[in-house]
């Protein structure tokens, strides 16, 4: 594998979940990847192809860009610029524009971090890129966006490849869609979701949510291009779910089912993602919610393949771990994500 550097810059809270989530799409896209560096809401690694980063900017929902590695600096603005001067910008500019933008990453910032100025190093780096390759400084829409993260005590710096939208996340929130039930998830936490269940797209394998309820596993999962299934024990849900779909375009595959007792053969479903009922706004009709998960667990177990992936989330009072790995599935992370006082979700990503 020929390396190609590159870095993602995540979002600073749960940062652990957006790592985990980088990783888990690299992986769903079977894309190669190694070497390992984490910095405080930054990972860097090398790949084989550049064109991962625009995968990742299209299904990534915890994360700000995707960029192209130049080169790494420690915290001295007089050397970066020194450096900076010996660079062929030419290898990494595309169009006749550019612009230059440096970001503070205030936590865990060495002292020497902190001294920096961002204004003065998007000046003087511009200065050096203009002299360099003779093109204009765009400050708006610029063809060519470098980037400089200032991260505890290194200054990381490359091209933006891709920078993940938060426009499509927002249009799609509960209250903007024809069926609504109050206790959704977000839709950004939805594709998270998606993702840390290594759902494949483009494939006849299927993304399952057999706890659909308005659809937002399968809107998030369709949205990326996966193969979609969803399936509730509510008829009504069933209906809301379908409404919700077809507002958006995508196609509708539903049933109404049991997720403990599933009418689906053996081994069929290629990924889960899924949030079982456990607000007071939801219902597990009648069932204690721990006993619904040990039933689902099990029947999950059955119908997911070889080396398919659940992810699931429940509130942090749920031994998660314990009721899943009784099922035969094998706990790979477990993550803790704080909504607001009354609830913590626990995320846990399992395989069989």
């Amino acid at each position: 594998m020929v390396e190609k550097r590159c870095f993602f810059v995540l979002h600073g809270q749960n940062e652990s979940i957006a790592r985990a989530e980088v990783l888990a799409i690299l992986e769903a896209e079977n894309m190669q990847f190694s070497d390992i560096e984490e910095l405080c809401q930054v990972l860097l690694l090398d790949v084989s192809d550049f064109d991962v980063l625009q995968i990742v900017g299209l299904r990534a929902s915890m994360s700000h860009y995707c960029c192209r590695h130049i080169s790494t600096y420690p915290c001295d603005s007089g050397l970066i610029l020194s450096m900076m001067r010996d660079v062929d910008f030419n290898r990494f500019v595309n169009g006749e524009s550019f612009a230059v933008r440096v970001k503070k990453i205030k936590s865990n910032l060495s002292p020497e971090g902190k001294r920096m100025s961002v204004e003065g190093l998007e000046r003087e780096i511009g200065a050096i890129i203009k002299k360099n390759t003779g093109l204009q400084v765009r400050l708006r829409n610029p063809e060519t966006l470098f980037l400089g993260v200032i991260s505890e005590n290194v200054f990381v710096f490359g091209t933006v490849k891709a920078k993940v939208s938060k426009k499509g996340f927002l249009e799609r929130r509960g209250r903007f869609m024809p069926f609504f039930h109050p206790g959704i998830m977000k839709p950004q936490i939805s594709r998270l979701m998606v993702n840390l269940a290594r759902a494949k797209r483009n494939t006849e394998l299927l993304l399952f949510d057999p706890f659909c309820g308005t659809g937002g596993m399968l809107i998030e999962g369709g949205v990326i291009g996966c193969n979609t299934l969803g399936s509730d024990i509510d008829k009504a849900m069933v209906f809301g779910c379908k409404k919700n779909l077809e507002c958006l375009g995508l196609v509708p595959r539903l049933i109404k089912a049991d997720a403990r007792k599933l009418p689906i053969k053996s081994e069929k479903i290629g990924a889960v993602a899924t949030d079982p009922p456990h607000s007071r706004s939801s219902s597990t009709k009648g069932e204690k919610l721990e006993v619904l998960l040990e039933k689902f667990f099990t029947e999950i177990a059955r119908v997911l393949r070889k080396d398919g992936y659940l992810s699931i989330s429940v509130p942090d009072t749920i031994p998660l771990e314990r009721i899943g790995e009784k099922s035969g599935l094998k706990l790979q992370e477990l993550h803790k994500m704080y909504v607001h006082k009354s609830l913590t979700r626990l995320i846990g990503v399992f395989q069989k």
